[in-house]
């Protein structure tokens, strides 16, 4: 029997516990990062959007078994200012996997609903499948554009191609950040908003 509920203070010893125990130590094989209490002290509590709507499933002895956050970003767009979450550390034990993961994306699509708020993320076959199970619509493969880095492309060419502009490092972003952002804005139907507060949290 899993029970579904919105995160309490303390919760996070037991999500860490659940991390430990569905990925292990992921920085000794050269991957993605450690769930641990200086991070949940960044991401989840220093937040600048706000504290994320977070979720948890328990089981019958109440240890922490499932978990799903969302976090919350402002986006512009030319009609109004709109609210979207993203889902992220989406995670079951393996003896609850599926029944759990359903649980937790009903629990927080009804929670994004209720705030008249739009969620976006980009789950993997296996959980796009239970998403779609609960209403959400697949909007479609997202475009990635990039270039290659390589020895032929330098960042200083930037500035040999448009002599206009200057390329400089800084510690860290100010108020002028959020005046080019506000400048452009209007240039694209939607844009995340990136204040100097933000980027400087990231």
């Amino acid at each position: 029997m899993i029970k579904i509920r919105k995160y309490i203070a303390g919760d996070e010893k037991g999500i860490f516990s659940l991390w430990n125990r569905t990925f292990g130590n992921l920085l000794e094989k050269n991957d993605i990062f450690s769930i641990d209490s200086r991070w949940w002290e960044w991401r989840i509590l220093n937040n600048p959007n706000g504290f994320p709507d977070i979720f948890v499933g328990c089981n019958d002895t109440g240890e922490i078994v499932a978990h799903h956050l969302s976090e919350k970003f402002f986006v512009n767009s030319k009609e109004k200012k709109l609210t979207m979450y993203q889902g992220s550390l989406t995670m079951a034990d393996e003896k609850y996997r599926g029944v759990a993961f359903l649980k937790l994306v009903n629990a927080c699509a009804k929670e994004i609903t209720s705030k008249d708020a739009l969620a976006y993320g980009f789950p993997n076959k296996a959980s796009s499948y239970l998403f779609e199970k609960v209403g959400w619509k697949d909007a479609g493969v997202v475009p990635v554009l990039g270039r290659p880095i390589n020895h032929l492309f330098k960042l200083f060419d930037i500035h040999k191609e448009h002599p206009m502009y200057r390329v400089e490092s800084v510690e860290k972003f100010n108020s002028e950040v959020d005046t080019f952002t506000e400048s452009i804005k209007e240039i694209f139907p939607y844009s995340l908003k990136r204040n100097y507060e933000i980027l400087n949290w990231k």
